[in-house]
């Protein structure tokens, strides 16, 4: 496929995402950001076993698709995930809470995996591994959603 395809495909999806944050942000307002959290986190979960599968069809449609549909469900997360963070720490403590918190959950979590896909994929040279982690973490994320308590103060 053409390198300008994929770009596209990518920027469009990057498009929705960044549509869906506030319209999320907006239910976990009045839903409560647990519950929105639960919606997104296991929604990333079937894409997350989707994601690799669709794109190694080559099938241009189906790409899109699989990028559409984890762009929602990352944006359905991604939306309330600073109000949750904030709330979670009392106000002396809130902002450096907060920063280390998500500081350490990017490096751990989003720095690290291209360098584990690109492992996985030339140990088993098939994308099979990498879906099953992406799985694996968006669990792990699930079920952190699932126990965490909401302390305000």
């Amino acid at each position: 496929m053409s390198r300008n395809l994929i770009l596209t495909f990518t920027l469009i999806a990057s498009m929705v995402w960044l549509a869906v944050i506030p319209w999320a942000s907006a239910l976990s307002d009045r839903h409560g950001r647990r519950k929105v959290l639960m919606v997104g986190s296991t929604g990333l979960v079937g894409s997350t076993l989707l994601l690799f599968p669709m794109i190694n069809t080559a099938d241009s449609a189906l790409i899109l698709i699989a990028l559409l549909i984890t762009a929602v469900f990352m944006g359905i997360v991604y939306g309330p995930i600073a109000a949750l963070f904030s709330e979670l720490f009392k106000a002396e403590v809130r902002y450096s809470g907060a920063s280390l918190g998500y500081q350490l959950g990017s490096i751990l979590g989003g720095g690290i995996a291209p360098t584990v896909a690109t492992g996985l994929y030339t140990s088993w040279e098939s994308t099979v591994p990498i879906s099953l982690y992406l799985t694996g973490v968006t669990l792990i994320s699930l079920a952190c959603v699932w126990l965490v308590t909401r302390r305000t103060g």
